[in-house]
């Protein structure tokens, strides 16, 4: 069983200076108050895989006293294969380490470990926002794919440009510089076809095992679909960007794009946003995180599961099926404002660590 061993924190969140050794048990058990640092803790070991928070997406937030210039926030992770990752990060620049090597790129830390995460906000997977779903893909991807990754961020930075470039034409289409737009336009396009195209072939593979997964929880009484949606010819995105230049324009933002993609959740051939129940949600969002973790095996055993505070969201039959879904063969980090929230399952063999704020 891959796993970490140690993990050391300074000036991580509510984290000072702390580290915690853990046990050969699979199951390592947090248990503190809200805003103690459980999810801190959590947010840390995640961090340590492909240098990405679950909880936000600038790491300045992540530096305890961002306030003060001199301030940093730095992770070292010891895992049982003799591995040492370390991050450091001082609001400006992030350093990268493995075994004391200097790492190139974040880039070139896919693939060594993964998470398969599960917290409260998955519950918005099915009614939430389409930006819900667009997270659920690329923390997935992002963790495999190096290409998808690379591509995430130039993507990012050409919609950026793009869109200050179409604020200034104000409406304005005599001020419109075509060769430029054109220009700019082409970079953007070129990640859309990467992100676009491993989006679809995602959720297509995603849908495969999600079908397995409900019959497997619901004990067949509920079944999924899910159909990626994306407002672009995928075959020729030229054709997308001449139809809705004049669109853009007058938006002032560029208006199609990975950034507009979306998944649709049916459970029993209805759209399960507008017509599942709360159970029937419940399950369909367990099982799209636990079909990440089979999709993950399919490429790695190095995989660490984080269940931050969820078991508060679910009856005892529900916890003992993720539990019994991962059958002892992962180090899993489990969250909880009261153990007496778990079932027996969940504390058999496990390590109970108490969490006091910043410790």
């Amino acid at each position: 069983m891959f796993a970490l061993n140690k993990i050391s924190l300074k000036g991580f969140r509510c984290y000072s200076d702390a580290s915690f050794s853990f046990s050969n048990n699979n199951k390592i058990i947090f248990c503190g108050k809200n805003a103690s640092g459980k999810t801190s803790l959590v947010e840390a070991i995640h961090y340590l895989a492909f240098a990405k928070s679950f909880k936000t997406s600038k790491d300045e937030d992540l530096i305890a006293n961002l306030n003060n210039p001199t301030s940093t926030m730095y992770i070292k992770g010891e895992f049982n294969d003799s591995t040492v990752t370390e991050i450091g990060y001082d609001g400006v620049n992030k350093l990268i380490k493995t075994n004391g090597k200097k790492v190139k790129s974040i880039s070139s830390m896919v693939g060594y470990f993964m998470i398969g995460l599960f917290c409260p906000e998955d519950l918005l997977l099915v009614k939430g926002d389409p930006k819900n779903r667009r997270r659920y893909i690329d923390l997935s991807l992002c963790q495999v794919d190096k290409e998808y990754m690379k591509a995430l961020q130039v993507n990012k930075s050409a919609l950026k440009e793009r869109n200050e470039y179409l604020k200034t034409l104000d409406c304005d289409v005599s001020k419109l510089n075509q060769t430029y737009l054109d220009a700019i336009t082409k970079t953007y396009i070129d990640s859309c076809e990467i992100i676009e195209k491993k989006r679809a072939k995602f959720v297509e593979e995603i849908n495969v095992i999600s079908k397995q997964v409900v019959s497997q929880i619901s004990d067949e009484k509920d079944s999924i679909n899910l159909s990626f949606i994306s407002n672009v010819n995928v075959d020729n995105f030229w054709i997308t960007y001449k139809d809705k230049i004049m669109h853009d324009l007058y938006a002032k933002t560029t208006t199609w794009g990975p950034q507009r993609d979306d998944i649709l959740i049916e459970i029993n051939n209805q759209n399960a946003a507008a017509s599942a129940s709360q159970g029937q949600i419940r399950t369909a969002c367990i099982s799209l995180k636990l079909a990440v973790v089979e999709y993950f095996k399919k490429i790695t055993q190095n995989i660490i599961i984080i269940l931050d505070d969820v078991f508060s969201e679910l009856d005892e039959i529900r916890q003992n099926k993720i539990l019994d879904f991962f059958d002892n063969n992962y180090q899993v980090f489990i969250t909880t404002t009261n153990i007496n929230l778990l079932t027996k399952n969940a504390l058999k063999n496990s390590e109970i660590i108490e969490i006091t704020r910043g410790e």
